[in-house]
């Protein structure tokens, strides 16, 4: 398991935007668990999606859009 935040060193990875962590991740087998501001969260999930992170295995909370 890799922590992603903005202020604390993951181990193993380090910290820094979601680019330079989703970069030097193996994403075989890896579920993300994205919490946080709405916005963020549909940002952070595109560009995990964009580094090869399968969309099945991104794990997050959105309100309903109806």
């Amino acid at each position: 398991m890799y922590p992603a935040t903005s202020a604390e060193e993951a181990e193993g990875i380090g910290h820094g935007t979601i680019p330079i962590l989703g970069a030097k991740a193996a994403w075989d087998d890896s579920d993300v668990y994205i919490s946080g501001p709405d916005a963020m969260i549909v940002k952070t999930a595109s560009a995990l999606r964009t580094l090869g992170a399968d969309p099945a295995r991104l794990h997050y909370d959105l309100p309903d859009e109806n």
